[in-house]
């Protein structure tokens, strides 16, 4: 409430998922339909939060992967649930909720990363941390951002287009087929066709790679790895980018089964 008792802000907490016995990552977290389902219920307190003027930020005041969070890590604290993290992120912008608190803990499977010797083991990163530097870098710093999905998709797959001031600059894709090392094939790749706005000749392709779902350590954002030591984060490695040809008006790109990418517009 503001001063004058009005409404200022709504707030919900909001998890994808609990302890359930059918919670797995492919189909409660790597899972497009489950994101958006679960972001949705929401739209009717978006509207209403909107019809006033100005209208009333809605906001998921406490949010994160699993409510339970005992017990979870296999789901919470892998690199699947930091590929979950940036679609429920994305599809919360694109249906104008204005702000995530996203939840962290010494000991929540689901954090970014751990700041204090815990459990005997020294200060580490997690890999869900991927996520939120991943949506950060996406977001960038532009004052106007927008963004919108791109439908069509299967349930496994999902992009967004973000805007700034009504100009598309990038897009994200996710590629939410479950692949780990263990899997007894050779890691699937799916093709899609981006559309580019004319006079843009070229894109640069940023990708979050991990060697499967399942994977806790090992993952890459362009390139680049983040530790804790000295009580900050560490970024490793120079950072690396693929650039692709626009061939009348259009891009095609590959994306290997359990991976996400930002294309930027050059």
């Amino acid at each position: 409430m503001d001063s004058k008792g009005h409404v200022k802000t709504m707030s919900y907490h909001q998890y994808a998922a609990s302890n359930q016995g059918w919670v797995r990552l492919q189909n409660s977290y790597m899972n497009h339909t489950a994101v958006t389902d679960n972001v949705t219920q929401y739209e009717s307190a978006i509207d209403f939060c909107h019809s006033y003027e100005p209208f009333v930020p809605l906001v998921l005041g406490e949010t994160n992967s699993n409510a339970y969070n005992l017990n979870m890590s296999q789901v919470e604290g892998v690199f699947g649930s930091a590929l979950w993290l940036i679609d429920h992120l994305m599809t919360g912008m694109a249906h104008n909720i204005t702000r995530y608190n996203l939840i962290q803990g010494t000991t929540f499977g689901y954090s970014g990363w751990v700041p204090v010797v815990s459990g005997g083991r020294d200060p580490y990163v997690r890999a869900p941390l991927y996520g939120q530097i991943f949506a950060a870098d996406v977001l960038g710093h532009h004052p106007a951002v927008q963004v919108h999905n791109v439908p069509g998709l299967p349930w496994n797959m999902s992009a967004y287009g973000v805007y700034e001031s009504g100009h598309l600059v990038r897009y994200v894709v996710i590629n939410f087929d479950e692949w780990n090392a263990t899997t007894p094939y050779e890691r699937p790749v799916q093709s899609i066709r981006l559309d580019v706005p004319r006079g843009v000749d070229s894109v640069n392709v940023r990708r979050l790679t991990g060697n499967g779902a399942s994977a806790d350590e090992g993952i890459q954002w362009a390139g680049q790895s983040w530790n804790y030591t000295d009580g900050r984060l560490v970024e490793n490695g120079k950072e690396i980018w693929e650039t692709a040809r626009v061939n009348k008006g259009v891009v095609h790109l590959d994306i290997p089964s359990t991976e996400a990418m930002m294309v930027s517009l050059a």
